[in-house]
């Protein structure tokens, strides 16, 4: 079946060996005769597989993708990556010693969240001038006040405004140690870990299901 077989090809696409993911893009590229508007539909329109499946589409397609869904992924993806930041500083203000899985999901959406960057960071590739990128993923890879100050000078020399002013806010929220001390939740964790529970990305899915569980457990037992 159809569905049986994209699946299939999701989890190679997103797998840790890079043969295994150039052999599901060869197979893509055989089977699908129009790959850009496959890619375009998985990754803008449903959010389908893991960000590393993702990235590896859209590494594939980009060179036939035209400038103005570019823009829509990267819009998208910086959007998604701030939902997954805003879950991230919920789950860090609650503290529990008994779940184990909220720890673990702590650092899935820290690794979360950098894959999601660099999903809008590939889409914006083209639309840049060269080096910028790479000035932006050095300040989001390494983390180092200077290297994100260089990032947000980057930023700001790319002329569209409107694709670059949300990343350069979230870059400086996420991974400026002062500004992220200051950034608080209001948010319910029981409300973020059941947002979290129903994205498609299906390991994360697994590990809020468990935490919410886990974390209901608790409230009931006190």
């Amino acid at each position: 079946p159809q569905g049986q077989y994209h699946q299939k090809l999701e989890e190679a696409l997103g797998d840790g060996h890079a043969r295994v993911r150039k052999a599901a893009v060869d197979v893509l590229r055989k089977d699908t005769p129009d790959t850009p508007q496959l890619a375009l539909q998985w990754i803008y329109e449903e959010n389908r597989g893991t960000p590393r499946a993702q990235n590896t589409l859209l590494s594939t397609v980009i060179d036939d993708i035209p400038q103005s869904s570019l823009e829509l992924i990267t819009n998208n993806k910086i959007e998604d990556a701030r939902q997954i930041h805003s879950a991230l500083v919920t789950v860090n203000s609650h503290q529990d010693d008994k779940n184990n899985a909220l720890k673990l999901l702590k650092h899935l959406l820290e690794e979360r969240l950098q894959q999601i960057l660099e999903i809008a960071l590939t889409a914006m590739e083209p639309l840049c001038a060269k080096n910028v990128i790479s000035i932006i993923r050095a300040g989001i890879g390494t983390q180092d006040v200077r290297y994100i100050a260089n990032a947000c000078e980057a930023l700001n020399s790319i002329p569209k405004q409107t694709l670059t002013q949300h990343l350069g806010e979230l870059i400086q929220d996420a991974f400026l140690p002062k500004r992220h001390a200051k950034i608080t939740s209001t948010g319910s964790i029981e409300d973020a870990l059941e947002s979290l529970s129903l994205r498609t990305d299906a390991w994360l899915q697994e590990c809020a299901r468990s935490a919410l569980n886990i974390y209901k457990e608790n409230k009931t037992n006190g």
